[in-house]
């Protein structure tokens, strides 16, 4: 028997009942998976579109979008790559983004670009400390560790010393 005659054999051509669109969306979400963030970028390039549903092995298509699951992931890279081309997180998507504790990386994203602003408030109106006081200990200590790390690089970076002005002789 040939190796391309057995039924298990994985075929790397789209599957029949699913359209392009389902199979470009699949492909970008096996390499955000994989946290490859140039695949991403070239399924975007030809025609991702930056705002699709991730698709999941297990479950197929489900409710979160790509960025969301990128950010809930913590990769950066994969997020920026979706930004660019025109994907936004919404509130919500911030929000479960803080709640692995692995995610210090992504929340100290979120606080440079100004996405999340922990003195500020949502769109909706709520604060974001009130948003990440409903999250489990660990990961909210995470994220109040990345704050406070945060300020302190805003606070370093705004109260730099001028170099002192070497003394002139005068004639």
């Amino acid at each position: 028997m040939d190796l391309k005659d057995t039924p298990n054999k994985r075929s790397k051509i789209a599957r029949p009942e699913e359209t392009v669109v389902e199979r470009r969306a699949r492909l970008a979400s096996n390499a955000l998976v994989r946290g490859h963030d140039h695949t991403l970028r070239r399924h975007l390039a030809e025609g991702l579109d930056p705002e699709s549903f991730y698709y999941s092995r297990s479950c197929g298509f489900w409710s979160q979008r790509m960025i969301g699951e990128a950010a809930w992931g913590g990769d950066v890279e994969c997020v920026k790559a979706l930004e660019d081309a025109g994907a936004r997180l919404t509130d919500e998507e911030i929000v479960r983004a803080m709640s692995p504790s692995h995610n210090k990386r992504m929340v100290a994203y979120l606080l440079t670009t100004g996405k999340f602003d922990p003195a500020g408030s949502m769109s909706s109106g709520r604060s974001w400390a009130d948003a990440i006081s409903q999250l489990r200990p660990e990961p909210l200590r995470n994220v109040v560790q990345a704050i406070s790390e945060w300020e302190r690089s805003q606070l370093s970076s705004a109260l730099e010393p001028t170099p002192a002005k070497a003394r002139t002789k005068f004639l």
